[in-house]
């Protein structure tokens, strides 16, 4: 299974929330990851973010910003092009989306064949909208 992972998603991989157990099952059993080029950007902000909440400590911080950059170098990454800023820009306009949501979403339309793995309640809605398959990992199997 190809599964393109939202940020929302994937740092469920590396923060134990609600939802990491079933993120951890579909990466561990997806045959591709795919991600948009700006999550790990967005990805290091939040981690960064929960360090200044202290919500995570130095050494969690510096751990999780390892992990992820040993784990891109394993992940399909849609880079943002004219193709996808126009599709952002429509999904801004027709569903009032943030900026790096719009980017997201319109990175997974880009690639049709993968399941939309993402825990945003309003991204999820709009990639539902757009026919997109979404895994929720906050939900049951």
């Amino acid at each position: 299974m190809r599964l393109f992972f939202d940020t929302s998603a994937l740092m469920k991989r590396y923060i134990n929330e609600t939802g990491s157990d079933k993120v951890d099952r579909l990466m561990d059993s997806a045959e591709m990851i795919v991600v948009s080029s700006v999550t790990y950007l967005e990805s290091l902000s939040t981690v960064r973010r929960l360090l200044k909440e202290n919500i995570l400590d130095f050494e969690d911080y510096q751990t999780i910003r390892k992990n992820l950059k040993e784990d891109f170098k394993y992940f399909v990454v849609i880079k943002f092009d004219s193709e996808i800023e126009t599709t952002a820009i429509d999904l801004i306009d027709q569903y009032q989306l943030k900026t790096l949501d719009s980017i997201q979403l319109a990175s997974a339309i880009h690639n049709i064949d993968c399941d939309f793995v993402v825990s945003d309640a309003r991204l999820i809605k709009a990639a539902r909208r757009k026919g997109m398959k979404v895994v929720n990992p906050e939900t049951p199997d």
